[in-house]
């Protein structure tokens, strides 16, 4: 892809949006599943955002268990958290089927945040949002019931419609839930059969959210 194309897929990233790119160096990068994807290229540390496909966060505990965190849909970035840091990132990225990244130099990003104060505004926004949404994150994961888990997976993860797309199979959404597949077929059914939600084909759709939070406090 040209690079004045590329600069102008940034702009699916709050980071970029609205921002003149025009003096970055961008880089593509694609990726076949199941491939590591680092926050440097050729050695130079960058930010990446997904233009294509879908790429996993995880955090891979010291005995190689891990969790699924994210999930990086298109426009979603990558490499922030360790923007003003040396420290390497202490989570994997793995590509989820085939995903294409734009990179760009995070000495360039900085340079481009201390040169136009509405940038930097938008880091601080992005960062924060993150921040909520791992401890969220946390907070569902460290839900003891299966139950429990599969809600606060579901509500987190609703789009406005209430639609949560099921991006792989269900054993992946059990394995990123760290339960059985058996408690979560079994939950799904009892959500299913109480109507606060609509299992589809490769999706999720919340019927009554209300209802859906209230088992959720009930549990708790």
């Amino acid at each position: 892809m040209e690079r004045s194309k590329l600069r102008e897929q940034l702009q699916l990233s709050p980071l970029f949006a609205g921002a003149d790119t025009s003096g970055l160096t961008v880089r593509e990068r694609s990726f076949l599943p199941g491939q590591t994807v680092k926050d440097s290229l050729n050695d130079i540390p960058c930010l990446g955002v997904v233009i294509e496909g879908l790429v996993n966060v995880f955090s891979v505990a010291p005995d190689g268990n891990s969790v699924l965190l994210n999930r990086l849909e298109r426009g979603g970035c990558f490499g922030i958290c360790n923007l003003m840091s040396e420290d390497p990132m202490e989570t994997v990225l793995v590509s989820s089927g085939n995903s294409t990244v734009v990179y760009v130099p995070k000495a360039e990003y900085l340079l481009l945040c201390k040169s136009n104060v509405s940038i930097a505004m938008k880091y601080a926004e992005v960062c924060n949002q993150r921040l909520l949404f791992l401890l969220k994150r946390i907070s569902m994961l460290t839900t003891q019931t299966s139950r429990g888990r599969l809600l606060s997976y579901l509500i987190l993860h609703a789009n406005e419609e209430g639609v949560i797309f099921l991006n792989g199979s269900r054993d992946s959404l059990a394995s990123a839930l760290n339960i059985s597949r058996a408690a979560l077929y079994r939950e799904l059914r009892y959500l299913s059969d109480h109507g606060v939600m609509e299992m589809r084909k490769s999706s999720v759709r919340i019927m009554n959210r209300d209802q859906m939070m209230q088992m959720l406090y009930e549990i708790d």
